[in-house]
């Protein structure tokens, strides 16, 4: 576990006013920078939202997030061209969406019990996001909230490309192999199986490729100093390349309708971000605004706002400005100038040195490895618990529970989570090797990595979100949750007992056993 330097630097500081800060401070960062920590709060928000939604008052937790929120302007409405109109009237394709007329009286009159009728279906069904039209908390929680969970990936992902383990074709092969090999094979079962049988939604194939990062690092860590490092690597690189896979599904195929006039604006808003960048605008300030009109103009436009958050992520510098040497000669001259400042008496000239400091200071950190250090608290505690608290409450009865069983839906997720991530990331790597393309990393084998395919098929997050894309039957929507769910709880343990069995002794065991070999020599 890797503590962030500047933030235990802070709380050294404040601990000089107060002792309890530093021992309250220290334990809550090394909590929140834990994988498990973060994967315990995602998982208890889900058993929340299970056992809220069929508690006494389940009632309650469809109302909540079924409860209209929209954002207009006048006449206006901020919306996806399939939600704007909550009275039921809908945008003409190609037309502006960021200021999309909101449907009036007239265009309402009538709908009303067909709204009622599809409300009391997806109430009865579990599906938090489907509906009549209109805006509600559960899609500002998908389409608002989680671009924050998305920005941070693709920070995250800027990072790994640059200067971590996807750094470069020879270290990003096997990756890439294993998460082609575990997107490709589970998306052919789902689809094999929905195709044939009777009742089946092929256009769910993209549910069973996603990956939940959080939870399967967390599974992961269970194993303590068992697990080797390039096994953990290994995880970390492929989990981080099936989002891009995951993000290219959602941007591609899960775009419904498409206004070209927001898209164009948005297009254009990337293109300033650049600018800017080119130019050397270093305040934060400036690309928080433009990329809140990047969202905007995306959501408006039918692509997935979350596509705002992954390509400002990626566009964020990943390189320091003042570097460590030419700070530290810099540091020389500014204490001196501070010093004879102080004993002047004049502190004007002594703050005017501590801001040239301060910033310079600032800049030897780049802005992404800031922002992932400051947002990634947030997306771990707030963001994603509050995404998995708003997606996945499902009513679970004996109708509800035999629908689902009796959908292809459930067994095209399950399947191909837990034999098609397995499967489909050995497999794969077994070609990739096989064809001298890439080569497994010292310690590991085909057995761990299929292992590490096993955690692969805990697809949480990302299938949730993909669900509520893919879907808008309640039934179909309830069956790919309950699928998610159930892979990802056999999953996880199926990954951990395998693994536990494959894995070699503990780092700890083997410096044990040392002396005593040493000693039969």
């Amino acid at each position: 576990m890797h503590l962030p330097p500047r933030s235990m630097g802070k709380i050294e500081v404040h601990s000089e006013r107060s002792p309890l800060a530093r021992s309250v401070g220290t334990r809550a960062l090394r909590f929140i920078h834990t994988a498990e920590s973060s994967g315990i709060a995602l998982f208890a928000a889900g058993l929340i939202a299970l056992v809220w939604a069929n508690s006494p008052w389940g009632g309650s937790y469809f109302g909540l997030f079924h409860t209209p929120i929209e954002i207009s302007l006048g006449e206006f409405e901020l919306a996806p061209p399939s939600e704007q109109g909550g009275g039921g009237g809908a945008e003409a394709p190609g037309e502006p969406a960021v200021l999309a007329p909101v449907a009036g009286p007239d265009a309402a009159t009538g709908s009303g019990d067909v709204g009622d009728a599809e409300a009391e279906a997806s109430h009865a069904g579990g599906g938090a996001g489907h509906g009549p039209r209109g805006m509600t908390l559960h899609h500002w929680i998908n389409d608002g909230l989680m671009v924050l969970f998305f920005f941070v990936v693709g920070l995250e992902i800027k990072r790994e490309l640059v200067l971590g383990e996807l750094a470069g074709l020879r270290r990003a092969a096997l990756p890439a192999a294993v998460a082609l090999g575990g997107m490709v094979v589970p998306a052919a079962i789902y689809a094999a199986i929905n195709g044939v049988v009777p009742g089946g939604a092929v256009h769910g194939w993209g549910v069973p490729m996603a990956t939940d990062i959080a939870f399967a690092v967390g599974v992961l860590a269970l194993l303590g100093d068992r697990v080797p490092n390039a096994v953990r690597v290994l995880l970390l690189a492929f989990a981080i390349v099936d989002d891009i896979g995951a993000i290219l599904v959602i941007a591609i195929f899960y775009t419904a309708e498409l206004s070209m006039t927001a898209l164009a604006v948005a297009g254009v808003l990337v293109a300033v971000v650049y600018v800017m960048r080119l130019i050397g605008v270093l305040d934060v300030t400036p690309y928080i605004f433009v990329g809140a009109l990047v969202w905007a103009f995306l959501l408006s436009s039918g692509v997935h706002a979350t596509i705002a958050g992954v390509l400002l992520g990626l566009m964020t510098p990943s390189a320091p400005w003042f570097d460590m040497k030419r700070f530290s000669e810099a540091l020389d001259a500014l204490q001196s100038d501070y010093n004879e400042a102080m004993l002047r008496g004049d502190e004007e000239a002594a703050s005017y040195v501590l801001s040239k400091i301060e910033h310079l200071t600032q800049g030897t950190e780049s802005i992404l490895d800031r922002l992932i250090r400051v947002l990634h608290p947030w997306t771990a505690f707030v963001v994603l618990p509050t995404f998995a608290l708003a997606n996945a409450g499902v009513a679970l009865n004996a109708e509800s529970l035999a629908a689902a069983f009796s959908s292809p839906v459930l067994w095209g997720v399950m399947l191909g989570l837990l034999v098609g991530k397995p499967v489909g990331t050995t497999l794969m790597a077994w070609v990739a090797v096989k064809l001298g393309l890439v080569t497994l990393p010292e310690g590991t084998d085909f057995r761990q990595l299929f292992g590490i395919g096993l955690l692969g098929a805990i697809g949480f997050t990302v299938a949730l979100f993909i669900t509520d894309l893919a879907f808008d039957d309640p039934i179909q929507v309830d069956a790919s949750k309950i699928g998610i769910l159930l892979g990802s709880i056999v999953a996880g343990i199926a990954g951990i007992a395998y693994l536990r069995s494959v894995l070699p002794p503990s780092a700890t065991g083997r410096l044990a056993e040392a002396p005593a070999e040493a000693g039969r020599t």
